[in-house]
């Protein structure tokens, strides 16, 4: 099951990142989801990821095309953002490109545009989106059935219902709080990847 970590604007402090180095072999891909941050120092902290030992395949940068393709790394797209076809036009060695999705509607014209995957929720209630209910297992498992490319679950995902969303099929998850909230990082990374690695036969795996 694969694992994507998201570092947001709350992770930065000073201008630095947590220290990241430790979850590097637990975490598949790491997407630097920063709304707030100017391009340079976007940029400057994922070219500080490269130099300590993040792969540019594990990388992925959230929205900003231009940064992704200077750092030579993926991008993942907002629901509402450019569509992947523009974004391969101008961009044809971007590595993997992402889509995130809250309907089977806008999952299916992800598919259709060219997405190499998608993130589907927030399938569990998730202090991120207050007021905003879970969209829940039951439609995570339809979005699965009808896609043939990978699906990622995010929202209140953690440890303790892994395995179900594994049950519906999902291909990993997208986390925050499972791993950068926790007491010891890397213990709740190094978890999180044997508990996914037990589950790689009930979901499919990328």
């Amino acid at each position: 099951m694969r694992i994507d970590l998201i570092i947001t604007d709350r992770c930065i402090q000073e201008g630095r990142l947590p220290p990241l180095e430790a979850v590097a072999p637990y975490v598949d891909r790491l997407q630097l989801r920063l709304k707030h941050q100017t391009a340079l120092l976007t940029f400057q902290l994922g070219a500080r990821l490269l130099e300590t030992g993040w792969k540019q395949e594990q990388l992925l940068i959230n929205d900003r095309i231009d940064i992704a393709r200077a750092l030579g790394c993926g991008v993942h797209l907002p629901e509402r953002g450019m569509s992947p076809p523009l974004v391969r036009r101008h961009s044809p060695y971007v590595r993997e490109l992402g889509v995130s999705v809250h309907s089977l509607a806008s999952a299916h014209e992800a598919q259709r545009l060219g997405a190499d995957y998608v993130t589907f929720g927030h399938v569990y209630a998730t202090p991120s989106k207050p007021g905003l209910p879970a969209r829940g297992v039951d439609m995570l498992r339809q979005l699965v059935t009808v896609l043939s490319i990978p699906v990622l679950a995010i929202g209140g995902v953690s440890i303790t219902n892994l395995a179900e969303v594994a049950a519906a099929g999902a291909s990993g998850v997208a986390v925050i709080s499972a791993i950068l909230q926790q007491p010891d990082i890397e213990e709740a990374a190094h978890r999180l990847w044997i508990v996914g690695k037990s589950l790689r036969g009930e979901g499919m795996s990328i």
